[in-house]
């Protein structure tokens, strides 16, 4: 039996590459380990798995409180009491293995390791900076983790900057159940597609200038807006009189008609280990112009299956490579990106490898 700790208190992409994981494995061989949180549990119990246990222990971000201090001795309390929740289920469950989902959560790592005999793997979803709140934390408790599972080279590169040994980080990429080519004509006006959310590591501002300096059409699909992002994008959009449309929320079961209407997708974020929604684009045929950051470059490769740029002063140079754009070459573009899935991407692919480190190694 593999216990698997989630300890978050809402729903993102690390849970969302779980599922996916989940549902092409044995779910008879995983138990979760949560925080209370009723959409979390909700999440797990959607997903078919037998044992889920959720505590109020397994929330690392702690309550919300006035105080400073009241705030961080809860945080501490929670942490302690979560030693005995964690001892009682890999003794009642006889857990020989353990994958911490979320980056924080490798603060439970020191609970495990005083029980002999059980493995610790620590999934890392993040670019993990220097001198950051978050790797002095790893670096604290590196001494429990068996392996870390890296979801693209620059997270680990990131790991091994902070002087994470490179013996202990496996590369595993996220990967989606790969679809067959679908072929897509290119719309007379160009059509190109925000997803994500509304903040400033998301850099939708960017997307706006980018439509603004091309003159293409956009559809911006968001889910939460931060730090009144909403407005400065509508702001903007209709100071400068731009074809952009929002769209709101894109439910999973609705995206692929979200991306059969856009000719590319454009990633402007700031930061981005791995982008899922570059992965959806791949899979649903459609290029990628992205920002040349984290694990991005890692996806996209120029001319190929999309552009990337570093800056504003690099939208020139893409704008007119897709103006010379014909339809032959847009094909075969789409078909690259679609192919990468397959070949770098896939969901069986990361399926085989995890189940083998954690079965069978």
């Amino acid at each position: 039996m593999v216990l698997i700790i989630s300890g978050n208190s809402v729903i993102s992409g690390a849970e969302y590459v779980l599922a996916d994981y989940l549902k092409c494995s044995n779910k008879n061989e995983f138990m979760v380990l949560t925080s209370e949180t009723k959409k979390v549990v909700d999440f797990y119990k959607d997903l078919d798995v037998n044992t889920i246990i959720s505590s109020k222990y397994m929330t690392p971000s702690g309550a919300s409180t006035n105080s400073k201090i009241i705030g961080k001795l809860k945080k501490l309390l929670r942490y302690i009491l979560s030693k005995q929740l964690i001892k009682k289920t890999i003794d009642k469950f006889n857990i020989k293995t353990i994958v911490a989902n979320n980056t924080t959560d490798v603060i439970y790592s020191a609970w495990v390791k005083k029980v002999s005999g059980v493995r610790y793997y620590q999934y890392i979803h993040d670019i993990i900076h220097k001198g950051s709140f978050i790797a002095r934390i790893i670096l604290k408790f590196d001494k429990y983790v068996d392996k870390y599972f890296a979801v693209s080279r620059a997270v680990k590169g990131s790991l091994c900057d902070i002087g994470i040994d490179e013996n202990k980080i496996i590369l595993i990429y996220n990967g989606l159940q790969d679809l067959k080519f679908a072929r897509k004509s290119m719309n007379d006006k160009l059509v190109f597609g925000f997803l994500g959310a509304f903040s400033s590591r998301k850099a939708p501002l960017t997307f706006v200038d980018f439509i603004k300096k091309s003159g293409y059409k956009g559809v911006m699909a968001y889910h939460i807006s931060e730090d009144n992002m909403e407005n400065k994008v509508k702001d903007k959009i209709k100071e400068d009189n731009l074809d952009i449309e929002l769209i709101g929320k894109v439910e999973r079961n609705n995206i692929k008609q979200f991306y059969d209407n856009i000719d590319f997708l454009f990633v402007p974020s700031i930061h981005d280990p791995l982008p899922t929604v570059v992965l959806e684009a791949f899979n649903y045929s459609t290029p990628v112009v992205g920002r040349s950051i984290d694990g991005i470059p890692e996806m996209i490769t120029e001319d190929f299956n999309g552009y990337l740029f570093k800056d504003n002063e690099d939208f020139n140079k893409i704008i007119s490579k897709i103006n010379n754009l014909d339809e032959k070459t847009y094909d075969e573009m789409c078909i690259s990106a679609n192919s990468i899935i397959k070949d770098k991407f896939s969901l069986d692919k990361k399926v085989c490898k995890l189940n083998k480190l954690l079965f069978y190694s």
